[in-house]
């Protein structure tokens, strides 16, 4: 039995990859923090996507199929 359900699971996967907030963004005030900031976001994805992964869809690599891809090395 799970202790936490489909839904609950895919809302929490949603809240990490909505981090870090769109405000911060608003906030960044050099092209230099705006490309950390879309590279954090990036980074949060990809460890949204391994949670689906992990406790949803129980297979899969996202790590690896970003790899085959060229997005990360």
């Amino acid at each position: 039995m799970s202790l936490i359900t489909p839904d609950e699971s895919e809302k929490i996967a949603q809240l990490i990859a909505s981090l870090p907030s769109d405000r911060l963004l608003e906030q960044c005030q050099t092209p230099q923090q705006q490309a950390e900031w879309h590279n954090a976001r990036t980074n949060q994805q990809m460890i949204a996507d391994c949670w689906r992964a992990k406790y949803m869809e129980k297979f899969g690599d996202p790590i690896a199929d970003a790899c085959d891809r060229g997005e990360i090395s």
